[in-house]
């Protein structure tokens, strides 16, 4: 793949931002227009988030995939030429955890892991202001917008805290956590110490010594996507996963989502895998996807048959020096909090959060309040400590 250049991520930057006030419609992703796809193409290089998982090319296979019962609403918000400002796939649930409290939510699926909405550079403020006060009077009423997966480090959720105190909204964590990132940036040689390095090599002249020569491929110009992707599956479901049925081939939904997204991703410039052979045979594979000067880890599977190797640790050591090679400023490993290798290898953590934003008036906002109270509580008599309340504004 290509090095990433700075411009990509500038084009987006210079754009300019319409006046407020902006319109805001809730719009069933099946209602769209020619002309909107077109314009969600245009807000995608308008935007200066990197999130691949909010692009057009994502978020469509995301709901054709597991929205089938069309339960989920695109939040556009457009300035007054109509030009798209941001959109945010929402959904209306009754109950937030074991509570009964309405609420509107992100939409998300369980294969996608950054939630910032898709806005356009500089106009990160108004998009919220413009959102929130549609969902203070929308219909179905909701108590607050929760949201998932929000890096701390991005523009637009920077704006969305700043404007919950402009306002004098609570804005209250569920949860932080950090993650796995490869900051290329501020640490170019990464963080594997030599113990570590004498192993890695150790392994792979065991591989080449009982198996054969090792061979590490990526994704040429000509690559055939869909049998990339048809091996992967296959890869994948051979071990723990499809035992215990939750591999991607284990869902129809899922196989077709994933088929469907590495061509997309392809078509985009967005998609880089990687392959370890080892005597001829893929014994392991990782796909990721590639935004302006930030890479998210995606897929990764590898053959159990050879687990005494550690294919995937080899993997993961070959995918750290390629992405340094692609000058990519940082890598979002999407693992969970402490997954190792990948928590060892890669020494940077990316902190987000998932929480809600109080919406309507009075009697909203004090249920709003009310679970707050009932949360503290219960976090209370099962620590036996004072509960924490992460309100922030």
């Amino acid at each position: 793949m290509s090095a990433l250049r700075h411009s990509d991520f500038l084009v987006a930057a210079r754009a300019s931002c319409p006046d407020e006030p902006f319109d805001v419609s809730l719009v069933p992703a099946a209602a769209l227009s020619a002309a909107d796809l077109a314009a969600w193409d245009a807000l995608a290089a308008a935007s200066a988030s990197a999130n691949v998982f909010a692009r057009p090319w994502f978020l469509r296979q995301s709901l054709r995939h597991f929205d089938a019962a069309g339960n989920a609403r695109l939040a556009i918000v457009r300035g007054a030429g109509g030009a798209w400002i941001g959109v945010a796939p929402l959904v209306f649930a009754r109950r937030y955890g074991r509570a009964v409290l309405p609420h509107w939510a992100l939409w998300r699926h369980a294969n996608q892991f950054v939630g910032t909405p898709l806005v356009r550079a500089g106009c990160e403020a108004g998009f919220w202001r413009a959102l929130l006060a549609h969902l203070d009077g929308a219909i179905p009423r909701g108590s607050a917008l929760r949201v998932f997966d929000l890096p701390l480090d991005e523009h637009a959720n920077e704006a969305l805290f700043a404007v919950c105190g402009e306002q004098r909204r609570e804005f209250r964590a569920d949860r932080r956590f950090k993650r796995a990132m490869l900051d290329c940036a501020n640490a170019p040689e990464g963080a594997v110490k030599p113990r570590e390095r004498r192993r890695l090599a150790s392994l792979r002249r065991k591989l080449v010594r009982e198996v054969g020569p090792v061979e590490f491929s990526g994704l040429c110009g000509d690559a055939d996507v869909p049998a990339l992707a048809k091996r992967f599956l296959e890869l994948e479901n051979s071990g723990w996963k499809g035992r215990q049925g939750c591999s991607l081939s284990s869902g129809e939904d899922t196989c077709a989502f994933f088929a469907a997204v590495m061509s997309e991703a392809a078509r985009e410039g967005a998609l880089d895998v990687l392959s370890l052979s080892a005597g001829g045979r893929v014994i392991a594979m990782s796909t990721h996807f590639v935004g302006p000067l930030r890479g998210f880890g995606f897929k990764m599977a590898f053959d159990e048959d050879y687990a005494s190797y550690a294919p995937g640790l080899l993997l993961l050591d070959e995918l750290t020096r390629r992405f340094r090679d692609m000058h990519v400023t940082a890598v979002d490993s999407c693992s969970a909090p402490g997954q190792q290798p990948v928590s060892r290898m890669w020494p940077g953590r990316r902190e987000l959060v998932d929480g809600r934003v109080a919406l309507g008036g009075p009697l909203r906002r004090a249920a709003f309040r009310a679970l707050g109270t009932i949360e503290d509580l219960r976090r209370k008599s099962r620590a036996g400590t004072p509960g924490e309340n992460r309100a922030a504004a």
